[in-house]
């Protein structure tokens, strides 16, 4: 290594005794460049990965996306699911090997990367009680897309928490919802990707 950058609060060794003047000591006498970067902050706390954990955690992926400048994103290879979707009209990718902290059960806004090809989806975390399905799927909707994704690796980006995962009485009321689930998907990624570049 040529340079170690960290934040004032770091420490580390046994009972983390290590601080950041000990590291700087430490490069000096191994002549590495070291620098402290001061901390950037969302509201009046602290921008941290702990912190962007629990907002991911709690499914508020817009304030996550905030602080990282950019979505958070999970990754996985897409597998064979139950086929549900593409029976009422929303084919899905559902993604198996997450390797990444998963956001809140809910319905999310986002954008799919697959092939080299950046997509607008929806995405649907959580079981799907209208089917009595009570494993947790994570199910990606690409918009206008349909051609096979089994085996793929896809990358998933989380622009916006749309909703809850509900029970719905009947196939064709989730059918409606899904509709203007994918609506609402359409417009905050194209805004998204309007200013994003």
């Amino acid at each position: 290594a040529a340079a170690i950058v960290e934040g004032p609060n770091f420490y580390f060794g046994h009972n983390r005794e290590g601080n950041v003047q000990r590291l700087r000591e430490l490069c000096g006498a191994a002549r590495m460049h070291f620098e402290i970067v001061e901390p950037e902050t969302a509201g009046d706390q602290l921008i941290s990965s702990t912190r962007v954990r629990a907002v991911v955690a709690e499914g508020d992926v817009r304030l996550a996306r905030d602080m990282l400048t950019q979505p958070y994103r999970i990754r996985g290879m897409v597998v064979h699911g139950a086929g549900r979707g593409a029976g009422i009209g929303f084919p899905t990718a559902n993604l198996g090997a997450v390797d990444t902290l998963v956001p809140q059960n809910g319905i999310y806004a986002g954008l799919a990367r697959i092939r080299d090809e950046t997509r607008v989806a929806a995405i649907h975390i959580g079981p799907s009680p209208t089917f009595g399905d009570e494993l947790p799927q994570v199910e990606i909707h690409i918009l206008d897309y349909h051609e096979s994704v089994y085996g793929e690796l896809m990358e998933v980006e989380f622009l916006d928490r749309l909703r809850g995962v509900e029970n719905f009485a009947t196939v064709e009321l989730l059918r409606e919802q899904m509709k203007r689930d994918v609506e609402q998907t359409r417009e905050l990624a194209n805004a998204w990707l309007a200013v994003s570049g």
